[in-house]
């Protein structure tokens, strides 16, 4: 027999409660688990922008990559710091992020700078993760997930600069371009993504 609704709830084990705006938009949308056996989630900005260049505040705007079996040993290690809206448990960090030695950092990020990135797909044969980031304005965007990357929202939207402008400092991880983009001006059309 399939198990009651309060068995169900006591089994619950939470890694992430992430406080978010109340406009319940921009949420990202995946977690999948890589062939490296890490648990990858895509996080939207909820409608917050200003994001890219922060990864030491919010677990907002990226791809996060976390360690569900607490390996440990040369693998990864505890959770050193809590994001400021939120709390997290249950999970190490995989000593491989890129921003796992960086002072200050939130180490879950695997890649930043994304708007709302609904859909993600890690492809098994060749390890390479893909997402569908839900443009603003004018672009739709799908990009390949490389470590450190940044996917350049709020600055740049597909090929152009933003009415946002750029930021103050120098870029934060790698400038990642979209793989493919389309423009809408309909605003009834979105880049979900997916397989």
């Amino acid at each position: 027999s399939l198990p009651t609704l309060a068995e169900r709830n006591a089994s619950e084990l939470v890694l992430m409660d992430i406080k978010r705006r109340p406009s319940r938009m921009h949420n990202g949308g995946t977690a999948q688990f890589g062939s490296d056996g890490f648990l990858y989630l895509s996080v939207g900005d909820s409608m917050d922008n200003n994001l890219s260049q922060r990864i030491d505040d919010s677990l907002l705007s990226g791809i996060l990559r976390i360690d569900v079996d607490q390996q440990g040993g040369e693998v990864s290690r505890p959770i050193t710091r809590q994001p400021r809206d939120g709390t997290t448990a249950n999970y190490f960090i995989p000593v491989d992020n890129p921003w796992f030695d960086e002072p200050n950092a939130l180490q879950e990020f695997w890649a930043i700078g994304f708007r709302n990135p609904f859909r993600m797909w890690i492809d098994d044969e060749t390890g390479a993760a893909w997402v569908g980031d839900v443009g603003f304005e004018s672009w739709e965007e799908f990009s390949r997930i490389e470590k450190g990357g940044n996917g350049q929202w709020d600055f740049r939207e597909g090929p152009a600069e933003t009415k946002f402008g750029g930021p103050d400092a120098p870029v934060l991880g790698v400038e990642t371009p979209p793989f493919y983009t389309y423009r809408q001006t309909s605003m009834d059309r979105a880049a979900l993504g997916g397989l």
